[in-house]
């Protein structure tokens, strides 16, 4: 998810129970020439696991020297401070507002953030990080992307997309993945693994949706089924849709899968992983309980976003800051006020008028 999928944003989505984690889609060109800006699109936290670098273009020349300058030289380090005490007081004061009666995920994600703040250091270790998996994205519609024989397009074109995967298995000993979409035109998820089926790749994404369907609809879960029935030595993931735990049951009693991939639907919401891994039913809580919850992930993730990219950080979490209030009564007029945030000290008194 481009522009969402950074690194703070990864790791509340860590905290709140994901296991992979991807990073934003990074374009093999820019990379095949150290382009610094693009590297740091993939910069991490050495404690994010497993982490995945997403790579996209359509030559497998740059391809193969993208994978090999990730190979070679890993991706830049992130180095997350523990949490200020000023933001830290604040979140104890909310929490004391709702003890006993937190929701059993927040509680998890609590227990993990705990653990990470604590775990946290000033002085840099290490200056790079090495993934633990190189992804090519074959299944990304944008418009921007698709035109230029990318992502969904090169889909399209099977005797270059081997081409492509053969160049990064050849030139990384990092594992690699892919993320495909069900039907692409005229090609299928079914031509594509009869076209790869003896390269070693990790695992499969699959998003459930055709091209002409974007991001709309329901996933096709026979079809899945039966190429998880095909190939039953790959490893399969299945995303498209997944938003709730009720969606995410459906998909693994239809599919066979218990591999899922989720993407918009942790938006606000970095603790729908552990609801799904528990299929926990929403439970009836406090609408008051629920948003001192969300104020205080809110301020976990615009600290962490401020440490991770300076005083931009503050304008680049507006869109999260909307997305963690957007299921309340009066949430309108206060998303306004979200979207409008200079300074965390400006969030902090914003919530504790409106939330607290």
């Amino acid at each position: 998810m481009a522009g969402v999928t950074d690194s703070a944003f990864r790791i509340m989505n860590m905290l709140g129970g994901a296991d992979p984690v991807y990073s934003e889609m990074a374009h093999v060109n820019a990379l095949s020439h150290g382009g610094k800006k693009t590297f740091n699109i993939l910069s991490a936290d050495e404690r994010e696991r497993e982490y995945i670098v997403q790579i996209f273009g359509n030559d497998p020349e740059y391809f193969k020297r993208a994978a090999s300058a990730i190979d070679k030289e890993g991706v830049p380090k992130k180095n997350y401070k523990p949490i200020k005490k000023s933001v830290l007081k604040i979140i104890q004061k909310m929490r004391s507002l709702i003890t006993g009666q937190e929701t059993e995920e927040f509680i998890f994600f609590m227990k993990n953030f705990e653990k990470f703040n604590a775990d946290a250091y000033s002085e840099q270790k290490i200056n790079r990080v090495k993934p633990a998996v190189i992804d090519i994205n074959l299944g990304c519609p944008a418009r921007k992307v698709f035109f230029h024989g990318s992502g969904a397009a090169l889909f399209t074109d099977q005797k270059k997309t081997r081409l492509v995967l053969e160049s990064v298995l050849e030139a990384t000993k990092i594992p690699v993945s892919v993320k495909i979409r069900a039907a692409v035109q005229e090609v299928s998820m079914f031509d594509f693994l009869k076209n790869i089926e003896d390269l070693p790749l990790k695992r499969i994404m699959v998003h459930g949706r055709s091209l002409t369907q974007g991001f709309a609809g329901q996933i096709d879960c026979p079809p899945i089924k039966k190429l998880v029935k095909e190939y039953p030595d790959r490893e399969f993931w299945i995303n498209g849709g997944i938003n709730d735990w009720k969606e995410a049951q459906r998909i693994v009693r239809e599919t066979g899968c218990h591999n899922l991939g989720l993407a918009r639907g942790t938006w606000g919401d970095p603790l729908l992983h552990y609801k799904i891994k528990n299929n926990f039913r929403e439970e009836t809580v406090n609408e008051q309980v629920k948003k001192i919850q969300a104020g205080i992930l809110s301020l976990i993730h615009t600290e962490l976003n401020i440490q991770s990219k300076g005083e931009k950080g503050i304008f680049e979490i507006r869109k999260h800051l909307a997305w963690y209030f957007k299921d309340f009564t009066g949430a309108k007029d206060l998303r306004k006020k979200l979207v409008t945030i200079k300074n965390i000290n400006e969030l902090k008194a914003l919530l504790e008028k409106e939330v607290l």
